[in-house]
């Protein structure tokens, strides 16, 4: 799952940025994926904004986050925290819904470690 959110997050980037790929691709190539269904609603919501440093800095937050088991309570406490953080300084309702789909796909991951919270 970590390189489908790889891909889906390069390819949204590519999209806003460079016009290597269209909204019809990338509906096709992900018709089935929650976050790529999250990622293109509400885009009303990100005028404005700075979407490349967005975009960046949620996605390391997913990458901190989905490589390795979380053994230990302190560290989903940790992750709840940068949530919210991320929820503030990005407070449009898009990234508030691509944060929450990561966060449960961290937890679906952490489940397959046997580490769930």
């Amino acid at each position: 799952m970590q390189t489908t959110v790889k891909n889906i997050f390069n390819d949204v980037y590519s999209f806003f940025f460079m016009e290597k790929i269209t909204l019809p691709e990338l509906l096709e190539k992900y018709k089935d994926i929650e976050l790529m269904k999250i990622m293109i609603n509400n885009l009303d919501s990100i005028e404005g904004t700075d979407l490349k440093a967005g975009m960046k800095a949620i996605y390391q937050f997913f990458k901190n986050y989905s490589d390795n088991p979380i053994e230990e309570d302190t560290m989903w406490e940790k992750l709840m925290k940068e949530s919210q953080i991320l929820f503030e300084c990005y407070g449009r309702e898009w990234h508030k819904q691509v944060i929450l789909e990561l966060v449960n796909i961290i937890e679906h991951l952490q489940k397959a470690f046997g580490n769930a919270a």
